[in-house]
């Protein structure tokens, strides 16, 4: 795969888009993003702007394709948690039966991650309300909450399991 950070027209592009960001910004977005090879043209890492701040982003599928790519890594999944599922956790093993008769609402999600140098997985777990937003994507009628509350929840296990790729 192509690494666009080392592309003369990559960068030039990524200028053009992002004219304006704040130079700081701009220079932690590249260094990110040729850290770690994110493609700022899938979406895997990104700038957005709340009010006047500037903030790096890196999207799920950034976090995805870092941890993947670590020699350490062995696998992760992620589940949304409904209202009428019967969950637990038994010495850091979750146990999840989701519940098929009628559709409750989304309470949360919960995650496993395996790195090979580990003993036992990571586990994480996410609240439904400590996120959602009034944004559509999280509402139970027209969008995707149970897909929103998981992806929180997979990137913050990514970040938990690997801790050294994410911090700056």
């Amino acid at each position: 795969m192509e690494n666009v950070w080392l592309n003369e027209d990559s960068i030039a592009a990524i200028d053009k888009i992002y004219h304006g960001v704040p130079i700081d910004t701009l220079a932690h977005f590249k260094k990110v993003g040729e850290k770690l090879n994110l493609d700022p043209f899938s979406n895997e890492i990104s700038i957005q702007q709340t009010n006047d701040k500037h903030f790096v982003i890196i999207g799920r599928d950034g976090y995805r394709k870092t941890a993947k790519l670590h020699s350490q890594y062995d696998y992760h999944w992620v589940a949304p948690l409904f209202a009428n599922d019967t969950f637990k956790v038994v010495n850091g093993v979750p146990e999840h039966t989701k519940c098929l008769s009628g559709k409750s609402s989304v309470v949360g999600a919960y995650g496993v991650l395996k790195r090979k140098d580990a003993t036992q997985p990571y586990f994480w777990q996410v609240e439904y309300d400590e996120y959602a937003t009034d944004d559509e994507f999280w509402d139970e009628r027209k969008g995707k909450p149970a897909t929103m509350i998981a992806k929180v929840c997979e990137v913050q296990l990514i970040r938990l399991g690997f801790q050294e790729l994410f911090s700056s």
